[in-house]
């Protein structure tokens, strides 16, 4: 899986190079049904320049479609997994105790 993401995360920033955005990528997460990377670009760039590319990481990493947005200071790039597993409801409350205000409905 480590192998994986290295090559995803070298193929976004092989895009962004070909395209004269400076940008690496800097860490990510994943989740169950896609991986979010996170994008460091330089303070010049706007996000609209990197979402404009989202079509082309699409194609580099072999997937449908990828999400590009701003957050916390970074652009963040969304690319669904090709195995996504299934949100478990009861180990997610399990995760959940005691970061929900009490009273708080878990909907599944």
């Amino acid at each position: 899986m480590r192998r994986r993401l290295e090559m995803q995360a070298d193929r976004i920033e092989a895009v962004l190079a070909s395209h004269k955005v400076q940008g690496r990528v800097w860490g990510g997460t994943v989740t169950p049904r896609f991986i979010r990377f996170q994008v460091m670009t330089s303070l010049d760039t706007k996000v609209n320049r990197v979402s404009g590319l989202s079509e082309e990481i699409a194609l580099s990493l072999g997937v449908p479609a990828t999400r590009v947005y701003r957050q916390n200071g970074a652009i963040q790039v969304e690319v669904p997994r090709g195995d996504p597993e299934a949100v478990r409801l009861l180990p997610l409350c399990r995760r959940l105790a005691g970061e929900t205000p009490p009273g708080t409905a878990v909907l599944g």
